[in-house]
C-alpha cells in the first residue's frame, strides 16, 4: 500500500473514531442531563408539598390526597383505597410484588422539612392483611439532614386475613435516632416470595402531655 493512501485510510479512521467518541460523549451528556431533571423535578414537587400541619402533628390517615403523595414507591405500587380503612374512609394500599429485593413505600424529607418528634410517646399505624399468608412488614426510620444517617429499623408480622396495630415506643428508638430531625420513614418487604397487597392507615406520632 501507497503512503498516500495509508495517510488517508489513517485520516478516514480518525474521523470515525472522532465522530464516536463525540457521539458518546453526547449521549452520557444527555443520560447525565436527565438525571439532573429527574432529581430536581422530584425536589420541586417535594417543595409542593405542605409539611407544616404534619410537622405540628404528625397523622396521616389518607382522607387528603396530599397523604399519599408524600410516599414514593421504591419497587412497589400504591394507590389510595375506600377499603380497610382504620380511621376515615380511606387507606393506602401497597402491593409488594415478588422478584423485588426491598420493596417498599417511603416518606423522605430534607433539610427544613425534618419532623421534630423529641416529645413523642410512641408512633403507631395499622395495617390489615388480606392474603392468606402472613406478611412481615419492616419498618425503617431514619433520622438526620444529610447522609449517612442515623437508623433504626423493625419488622412486625401481621397474621393471614387481619388487622393490626403496631406501636413503636419513644425508648425504642430514641438511642438510636436524633428525634429532632426524623427524616425517612419506609414501609418495606424484604425479597417476599409472593406478591403482597397490605392496607396501612392511621400513621400518628403520639405526643407526651
Amino acid at each position: 500500500m501507497s503512503s498516500k493512501k495509508r495517510h488517508l485510510y489513517s485520516g478516514i479512521l480518525l474521523s470515525l473514531v472522532g465522530v464516536a467518541a463525540f457521539l458518546a460523549l453526547g449521549y452520557f451528556s444527555f443520560r447525565l442531563t436527565n438525571h439532573v431533571i429527574d432529581a430536581l423535578d422530584l425536589s420541586l414537587k417535594k417543595e409542593k408539598i405542605d409539611y407544616a400541619a404534619l410537622k405540628k402533628d404528625f397523622f396521616i390517615s389518607f382522607e387528603n390526597p396530599q397523604d399519599a403523595r408524600m410516599f414514593d414507591a421504591q419497587g412497589s405500587a400504591f394507590a389510595v383505597s375506600e377499603e380497610f380503612a382504620a380511621q376515615g374512609k380511606r387507606s393506602l394500599k401497597i402491593e409488594y410484588p415478588s422478584g423485588r429485593e426491598y420493596p417498599g413505600a417511603v416518606l423522605e424529607v430534607y433539610g427544613r422539612h425534618c419532623f421534630d418528634w423529641s416529645r413523642m410517646k410512641e408512633m403507631s399505624f395499622v395495617v390489615s392483611n388480606t392474603m392468606p399468608l402472613p406478611a412481615r412488614l419492616h419498618v425503617n426510620i431514619k433520622s438526620g439532614e444529610q447522609y449517612p444517617k442515623k437508623i433504626f429499623e423493625t419488622n412486625q408480622t401481621i397474621p393471614a386475613g387481619s388487622i393490626a396495630k403496631f406501636k413503636i415506643k419513644r425508648s425504642e428508638i430514641e438511642r438510636e435516632l436524633d428525634l429532632k430531625k426524623i427524616s425517612s420513614i419506609n414501609f418495606y418487604m424484604q425479597d417476599p416470595r409472593t406478591s403482597f397487597i397490605v392496607y396501612l392507615d392511621e400513621i400518628k406520632v403520639t405526643r407526651e402531655e
